[in-house]
């Protein structure tokens, strides 16, 4: 509310006499910024199928419905990312992706997103040094950065060395997971270690999310320049990426209210008018926060009517249908089903504990 009310409410104020921007838009940079828009979401659903197994992809453009319904969903919701996350599980278990499959490319996907963020902030304050020198934001970002880093790459390994979790991570599942639930999370976790353990995978995933966040901040930059707000683009990746660790925090749906109120000052105390900053960023927000709620509601009802046409598994090319390149279709279980399915009996017959909540084995493909 503090950033509404001193970094917002004034520029409103100022701007209502500055408003003839309005009318010397450029439209076709509109247009180039809704492209990038949805050149954005498109690299978040690129994310999505990378993260997931081969055999567990959805075509893409039943991903992107997907992804736009929870996307949609996240917008009209106070702290909607937990139930827009809950959304994309149930659409895509739905349509066969397994249960295991789809509860770790939530949490790995949100975790390579976050550093996704994190790396293009750090891109716009090293681009700003000749403008701002070394300060400690650029300090406190290499040092997070490196960080987080080393952990995604240490940690999976570490967990490969112990796939039956360790004592304190047992503990931790009795206490915060139900006992009906503990498989299918165990599973979980097991796979997201192991997609997190495929260096190709981890690095194509980062750079999807580098290019998610990076496009959308490029709109941004569009739209300020669409409304004659010249604003050099460091400052406005920089500030985008403040604004939208922020907006991270579950205050608001979408930090409503909380991005404006940072973005709009930030662009106006950087040379743009207060007119063509409240235009320009209110047009990105359009953009990038409006438009997906109906847009993600269309795509909901698209894919509920569609639900009973059963699994619309992406194609893969190999020796025969359903299969991966150069791999033994007898051997093409999940990443994460191949750590947790140790006893398997004859035929990929999974033990009782192993299955899922329908009580269905998931044997190999």
């Amino acid at each position: 509310m503090a950033a509404v009310e001193y970094g917002l409410v004034p520029f409103l104020a100022r701007a209502r006499s500055d408003l003839v921007v309005l009318e010397a838009a450029v439209w076709p940079l509109l247009l180039v910024a809704g492209a990038l828009e949805v050149m954005s979401l498109a690299a978040y659903t690129r994310l999505t199928q990378t993260l997931l197994e081969p055999d567990q992809r959805l075509t893409f453009g039943t991903q992107w419905r997907i992804d736009l319904a929870g996307y949609g969903l996240g917008h009209a919701l106070p702290g909607g990312g937990a139930t827009a996350g809950g959304l994309r599980v149930t659409l895509m278990t739905d349509r066969g992706v397994s249960p295991a499959s789809a509860l770790a490319l939530t949490v790995v996907q949100l975790a390579l997103s976050a550093l996704g963020l994190a790396a293009v902030w750090l891109l716009g304050v090293l681009m700003a040094v000749p403008r701002t020198g070394v300060t400690m934001t650029l300090v406190l970002l290499l040092a997070v950065t490196a960080a987080a880093l080393v952990v995604l790459e240490t940690a999976p390994h570490r967990s490969a060395a112990s796939p039956r979790f360790s004592r304190a991570g047992r503990r931790v599942l009795r206490v915060l997971v139900p006992l009906r639930w503990r498989a299918q999370v165990r599973a979980a976790v097991a796979t997201g270690a192991v997609t997190l353990r495929d260096g190709r995978v981890t690095r194509s995933g980062v750079a999807w999310a580098i290019l998610n966040w990076l496009l959308d901040s490029i709109c941004l930059w569009v739209c300020l320049r669409a409304f004659g707000a010249v604003v050099p683009i460091e400052v406005v990746i920089a500030a985008y990426g403040l604004a939208n660790t922020v907006a991270l925090l579950p205050v608001t749906p979408g930090g409503i209210g909380i991005v404006e109120g940072l973005m709009i000052p930030a662009m106006a105390t950087t040379g743009a008018s207060a007119g063509a900053a409240v235009a320009g960023v209110l047009t990105w927000r359009l953009f990038q926060f409006w438009l997906p709620i109906p847009v993600g509601a269309l795509c909901w009802v698209s894919l509920v009517r569609l639900a009973g046409r059963g699994p619309d598994r992406a194609r893969t090319f190999g020796p025969g249908a359903g299969s991966v390149p150069g791999v033994d279709p007898n051997q093409e279980l999940s990443r994460g089903a191949r750590d947790e399915q140790e006893g398997a009996g004859p035929g990929g017959q999974l033990r009782r504990d192993d299955r899922g909540p329908e009580g269905e084995a998931r044997a190999g493909r």
